[in-house]
């Protein structure tokens, strides 16, 4: 009796399975979360890996395609590794094709700022240069990862190609493009127009980029901030107050000006001057983390990531924010500075232990509360939440 209950049984499940297989295929597709693909010249910073990483921890299929390697020695996903981004050709034309990174908003009179090639020799340059690549990225099965994807993030508005050829193609079909600009990709470059008019939302990561763009929503850099945790000390018991700054671009960070005046302070008082250049990472973050004081930059633009850095690591940072932006951000523990006051900032900071230990604690807690990668992530998935993409 008993064999015979399980075999009925057994039919019985087997013909619901048959009736409803349809229905049950649907709704588990439809309640998966979506494939997300993000592409990338490269891994700026860390930030595109990190957004796929915090979207995998919320249960994400999430991939990042990067052209080339970062050479700072980030993590990759995937990688293309395509020649003429970051080679020795690339460097000897880079007079024709680049532009000039400046630390000044833009006008803001027509944005955004649409890309086309400055003359015919770039515009040669590009073209041979995609029909280089489309025979690598065809190989290379990254086009297989595209068409499985749901929504399609371009960080820097960059897809395979200057052409945006097979992005353009996908976005076609899925109408789920997404642009990430994190920094001076708008100012110097532009958008790629055929891209940007297929994008549905366009994130930007720097306060500026706002006014550059009529659809920018605005998204913090997500940071790990308790990466640096163990950074936090290694300037206790310095004979000297060590001020650094990190000039990776000396024209966009005004450091000419932040220079001068670190000289002069060492003239009059007991500090001692950092330079943090042309050093590999890991080396320049243990010297960040032995200065008492860093200096971000100098200019229009506000802080970046290397400021963040010096602030998780507890050490209270100064940089220009304009008044914009400081109503922006509301109470934050930078220390804000221009060109004509950096000296009496600077003086009046060494003279106070006091402030610079609470600047420090500060400094530690807003960072890890307002660049939470977790909480950045959020702020992305309730627009594709808004949009009908994700429940």
């Amino acid at each position: 009796m008993m064999i015979w209950d399980s075999r009925i049984t057994n039919i019985i499940d087997f013909i619901i399975i048959l009736l409803f297989s349809d229905f049950i295929e649907y709704y588990v597709t439809d309640m998966a979360k979506p494939n997300i693909l993000h592409i990338a010249p490269l891994n700026y910073a860390g930030l595109p890996y990190l957004f796929m990483e915090t979207e995998r921890k919320q249960g994400y299929d999430s991939h990042l395609v990067t052209l080339f390697r970062n050479p700072f020695g980030y993590q990759e996903d995937i990688t293309l590794n395509l020649p003429f981004l970051n080679d020795l050709p690339r460097r000897m034309i880079s007079p024709i094709v680049s532009r000039t990174v400046s630390n000044k908003r833009l006008g803001l009179d027509d944005p955004p700022l649409i890309w086309k090639p400055s003359n015919q020799i770039q515009s040669l340059l590009l073209n041979s240069r995609d029909n280089l690549w489309e025979k690598i990225i065809k190989r290379s099965g990254v086009l297989d990862i595209l068409k499985k994807s749901d929504i399609l993030v371009l960080d820097g508005g960059l897809g395979f190609l200057r052409s945006g050829k097979y992005v353009l193609e996908w976005a076609g079909s899925r109408d789920r493009l997404v642009t990430f600009y994190y920094g001076s990709d708008l100012r110097t470059r532009g958008v790629i127009e055929p891209i940007d008019q297929a994008a549905k939302l366009v994130f930007v990561a720097e306060f500026d980029h706002i006014y550059l763009h009529p659809r920018a929503i605005h998204v913090p850099f997500p940071f790990e901030a308790h990466n640096y945790d163990h950074y936090i000390g290694n300037n206790i018991g310095n004979l000297k107050t060590r001020i650094g700054h990190s000039p990776t671009n000396r024209q966009a960070k005004g450091s000419d000006v932040i220079i001068k005046a670190m000289k002069e302070l060492e003239e009059k008082y007991d500090t001692e001057s950092v330079l943090i250049e042309h050093l590999p990472y890991q080396e320049a973050l243990m010297l960040k983390s032995s200065c008492n004081i860093f200096i971000d930059q100098i200019g229009e633009l506000g802080y970046g990531i290397s400021g963040l850095e010096a602030l998780a690591m507890g050490i209270p940072t100064a940089v220009t924010i304009l008044p914009d932006y400081q109503k922006f951000l509301g109470d934050n523990p930078f220390i804000n500075i221009s060109r004509k006051d950096i000296y009496s900032r600077l003086e009046t900071l060494i003279q106070s232990e006091c402030e610079l230990e609470q600047l420090s604690f500060s400094g530690r807690e807003w960072v890890r509360n307002q660049h939470d990668p977790e909480r950045c992530l959020n702020l992305v998935l309730e627009q594709y939440q808004k949009s009908g993409w994700i429940d």
